[in-house]
């Protein structure tokens, strides 16, 4: 193989990749009509939400699952809340330090088999 054959190789991959560009411009020139069905799961959510406005049941559904993780979310701060400020109360009594000072004594504890 000759110097110039192995450029001339080379033009001819790149006339190729412009055809094949060209091609990919023409796909996406069909796609324009319906934008939502270039990607699968952009597709699934239009789908959802276009049953979502026909259905009432849906709705419905919907709003109650909405409302039941809505509730979720505010009973684990309710029962966290009071831990939470329990640990920023440590933190401003005793400072970083503290808890590094209890954090390695533990781990001291763990590491010669008394966990007490």
């Amino acid at each position: 193989m000759e110097l110039d054959d192995f450029f001339g190789n080379k033009q001819q991959d790149r006339r190729f990749d412009l055809n094949h560009r060209n091609q990919d411009n023409s796909s996406q020139a069909q796609n324009f009509r319906h934008p939502y069905q270039r990607h699968d799961t952009n597709y699934k959510w239009v789908h959802f939400l276009e049953c979502l406005k026909k259905d009432r049941k849906l709705k419905g559904l919907v709003v109650v699952a909405l409302l039941i993780v809505l509730a979720i979310v505010i009973a684990l701060i309710a029962i966290f809340l009071p831990l939470i400020l329990k640990l920023f109360n440590y933190i401003s009594q005793n400072g970083v330090q503290g808890i590094m000072d209890h954090v390695t004594g533990f781990l001291d504890k763990l590491w010669k088999g008394s966990g007490k």
